[in-house]
């Protein structure tokens, strides 16, 4: 079923509208506005939906499906593909320098290659910086190997992208750690 939503037009609440008519309904990215499931009203530019929605049907006007016939330049002036865009989303495009683009079919990718599991990485920061968050780097390496002997070879990469990103995290609270134990050695006189 498709969302209805609520906006809020000339200081009044009006709806439920469709994406489709939301357009007619005159709103604009400033256009507060909410449906089922939102836990406040929104600005129109903040919802992803509606977001997503003028960035197709733009996307769909610069980018006909039919070819166009070819007019002399001299007999009419050029219609403005984003004409029936509301005015406010016209200009976030034209300023982007962007054409809206659809969103592209996700690529599996073939890998052959296995992953690095920074395991070894991931044992040394937990000895050296956070335990805490360090055995969680830990466990993600290890799944890396785990997986990638499973033959799930998408999702070993997704464990070493964890992993090297719980690595990072555990440098960086070992780093703020030791600051803090620092400057607390030093106000208390040691």
């Amino acid at each position: 079923m498709a969302l209805r939503y609520f906006a809020m037009i000339d200081g009044e609440r009006r709806g439920p509208f469709t994406l489709d008519q939301l357009v007619e309904a005159g709103v604009t990215p400033e256009t507060y506005v909410w449906c089922k499931g939102m836990p406040d009203w929104v600005q129109a530019r903040e919802d992803g939906e509606i977001c997503r929605y003028f960035r197709r049907r733009i996307f769909d006007r610069m980018h006909p499906q039919a070819p166009q016939p070819a007019t002399p330049v001299h007999d009419t002036p050029q219609e403005d593909p984003l004409a029936d865009i509301p005015l406010g989303f016209r200009g976030i495009v034209r300023r982007s320098g962007e054409l809206p683009q659809k969103p592209a079919e996700p690529v599996e990718h073939e890998h052959v290659v296995p992953p690095r599991s920074r395991l070894i990485d991931a044992i040394m920061v937990t000895l050296l910086c956070c335990p805490l968050t360090g055995i969680v780097a830990i466990y993600f390496a290890y799944k890396t190997n785990e997986l990638w002997l499973k033959n799930q070879r998408n999702e070993s990469y997704d464990m070493a992208r964890k992993a090297k990103m719980w690595i990072g995290i555990t440098i960086f609270l070992g780093v703020m750690l030791n600051a803090f134990a620092f400057l607390m050695l030093k106000r208390s006189g040691m």
